[in-house]
């Protein structure tokens, strides 16, 4: 089973990033969001709790 095939007949539109590319864009985006950088907000998380 190829999981890169999968995921995509599961979503199309997923982009899925390698670690690299993924850390920088995750730096950059807590460089513009100083509150997430600093742990002031909550995640959007969907739980069934």
């Amino acid at each position: 089973m190829n999981v890169v095939n999968e995921i995509k007949k599961l979503d199309p539109t997923v982009e899925l990033l390698d670690a690299p590319t993924f850390f920088e864009l995750y730096r950059t985006w807590l460089r513009q969001d100083p509150d997430a950088a600093n742990g002031k907000i909550k995640g959007n998380r969907n739980t069934s709790e």
